[in-house]
């Protein structure tokens, strides 16, 4: 099998992935520590659905799935049923991350053509926002973003910009910093943070190993 992404839930309960184990992608969940637990397939749709991350409080996955040329990203509850679509079609809306606060979803947009972040709310009716761009802008110059993840406290994303480095963004927006390395920004990618918010790991091609850096 092939397996896309590996997301565990906040309370180390729960492990989330993508795989294929039949003709398409699709998400499983299986509880940690029980060996002989059998996975749970959480999603069955035709196009397949790639990509898990567990919200805060661990009842619900975000995912994508493709929906015609493009990928959109839904919502669903860890108890099954239906996924609620977040995006609309409009763009590619791919990779979604839960802030910290359980209301925030940040989406990489149009991979591989133009690619932007982008911020999603959720309503007290439930509904979704249009999607904010949050362009990442370092020393006057705008970068392209790769993967991001979210701060500890949901004011500061760590963004995988490839050849443009390791940058730290305002949630909010704002100026964003470039965080210095000993590596060459080759191939950065995949940033982690630290519980505490004051380390960030990530991978970078050139050391071939996980690297950590003082935010």
């Amino acid at each position: 099998q092939t397996i896309e992404n590996v997301g565990v839930s906040d309370d180390g309960q729960w492990i989330g992935f993508s795989s294929v184990r039949g003709s398409t992608s699709q998400v499983y969940a299986a509880r940690l520590g029980d060996g002989g637990a059998q996975l749970r397939q959480l999603t069955g749709d035709s196009t397949g659905s790639f990509w898990v991350d567990w919200s805060p409080d661990g009842r619900e996955i975000a995912f994508h799935r493709f929906r015609g040329e493009r990928r959109q990203t839904f919502v669903m509850s860890m108890d099954g049923g239906v996924p609620a679509p977040v995006t609309d079609g409009s763009e590619d809306e791919r990779s979604p991350e839960w802030a910290p606060d359980g209301r925030r979803l940040l989406l990489l947009a149009n991979w591989g053509t133009h690619p932007a972040l982008h911020i999603v709310t959720r309503g007290v009716d439930g509904t979704w926002s249009a999607p904010r761009p949050l362009p990442v802008v370092v020393d006057g110059d705008t970068l392209a973003p790769g993967i991001s993840d979210w701060s500890p406290d949901g004011r500061f994303l760590a963004c995988g910009c490839g050849p443009g480095g390791l940058v730290i963004v305002p949630a909010d927006g704002g100026p964003a910093r470039r965080l210095p390395s000993p590596y060459s920004t080759a191939g950065w990618a995949f940033p982690q943070w630290s519980a505490d918010g004051r380390t960030v790991y990530h991978l970078t091609e050139e050391s071939g190993r996980a690297i950590a850096i003082v935010a």
